[in-house]
């Protein structure tokens, strides 16, 4: 069967440095990978409200302010034998606080990364593209000492 999936990225911002989560090798698509979290939308559920609720679910951190929808991402998957077509709405959110992160199941570590160092990591095509969106719009809010 083939099936239309919305989801939200969620790209942390905390002090100058971005949040990623590396999936668990049990997780089916891109096991390993690090990358922002993100997750599906619920039927009926608004995207920020997903946003804050995939955040604290993947993370128990909570969104201080969403600062704005960056972008989008298309890409095929598949689960359970369904061919699944992705649409995933990318959001740059302020957290109020960076810590503690609590990991759920689907993730198995986490790091704070400086802004600018995103680049030199070993990142997927699919995640250096959503932290790309997040950066190209970041320096319109960012300040020093933020």
């Amino acid at each position: 069967m083939k099936r239309f999936n919305v989801l939200v990225g969620i790209i942390p911002i905390s002090h100058n440095n971005v949040l990623l989560l590396r999936r668990s090798l049990t997780e089916r698509f891109l096991p390993g990978a690090w990358g922002p979290p993100c997750g599906k939308v619920d039927f009926g559920e608004r995207l920020e409200d997903a946003v804050c609720r995939e955040l604290f679910e993947e993370t128990a951190l909570q969104v201080q302010e969403i600062k704005g929808m960056i972008g989008y991402s298309m890409f095929m998957s598949d689960k359970d034998g369904d061919e699944l077509h992705n649409l995933q709405i990318n959001y740059l959110v302020e957290v109020v606080s960076a810590t503690p992160v609590i990991l759920d199941k689907s993730n198995d570590d986490y790091r704070w990364i400086p802004i600018n160092e995103y680049e030199s990591l070993d990142l997927s095509e699919y995640a250096v593209s959503t932290l790309q969106q997040a950066f190209n719009s970041v320096n319109a809010w960012l300040t020093p000492g933020n």
